[in-house]
């Protein structure tokens, strides 16, 4: 393990086997340790003050799995092998669910009570079903919970953008999402209607929270000029590079 103390967090190395798994530490406010694995393979972990830098190489040790598989899984997206967005939210054994950013191990369990449950802080995502052999009907629990758990993140940062466009005087939009395969979102401007795709939950939330604010932005101007820009700029001035993060998920779908 070799330690590299920098401003704010530190750079670690823990071996695992025949592999190394090199993760950003920083200390925070919070109650758990936090694991976070980024598109570009970066791993992050924040944790309590009060947390010892050895029990946090402990708690990497026990994700390695996990977090193997999710550096091989964006490494296929980086290199575009395969439209991984549009395919996310299918259940496969084996196979992560990515929300946010984060892929989740899916666990599909049998039990009397259907219920689907996620674990944030382990990265787990339990699906409780009568019968778990039904793999059609554990899909469409999936992709209706998918919908629910998106149109909440959507309004909640929609509620949470909106006020830094209140110079402009513009109606609170409705808000829906809906499956779209070549748009991350949308904006009815004579209704003050936006809409945005489903699987844009599985982008990390830097992507995310771009999507509201360009659509947000679409309130006042409705196309593409530099006033709009300006706009988008205001609120969110690293948009470009959250722009550019969201094409290593391969295929992008435009917005509107």
């Amino acid at each position: 393990m070799m330690n590299k103390n920098e401003i704010g967090f530190s750079i670690r190395r823990v071996i695992v086997g025949d592999q190394t798994i090199t993760y950003t530490h920083r200390k925070k406010n919070v109650k758990n340790i936090n694991l976070r694995i980024n598109v570009d393979g970066s791993v992050n972990i924040s944790s309590p003050h009060k947390t010892s830098l050895k029990y946090v190489d402990k708690f990497v040790e026990r994700q390695a799995e996990f977090i193997f598989e999710a550096l091989e899984k964006f490494q296929k997206i980086s290199q575009k092998n395969e439209p991984a967005i549009h395919e996310n939210h299918i259940i496969q054994r084996g196979k992560p669910l990515y929300l946010q950013g984060n892929p989740y191990k899916v666990n599909i369990i049998h039990s009397l009570k259907e219920n689907i449950e996620i674990d944030n802080i382990n990265h787990q995502f339990s699906i409780y079903r009568t019968y778990p052999q039904n793999c059609q009907e554990t899909q469409k629990n999936v992709d209706k919970w998918i919908k629910n758990y998106g149109l909440t993140v959507f309004t909640d940062l929609c509620a949470s953008y909106y006020p830094q466009l209140s110079k402009h005087q513009i109606p609170y939009p409705k808000i829906k999402t809906r499956k779209m395969k070549a748009r991350w979102g949308s904006c009815n401007f004579s209704t003050k209607t936006i809409t945005f795709a489903d699987m844009l939950i599985h982008l990390p939330s830097e992507c995310i929270e771009y999507v509201v604010v360009h659509e947000l932005a679409h309130l006042v101007v409705p196309n593409h000029s530099k006033d709009f820009y300006r706009i988008v700029e205001d609120i969110m001035p690293d948009w470009k590079r959250r722009k550019q993060l969201m094409k290593d998920f391969g295929r992008t779908p435009s917005l509107e």
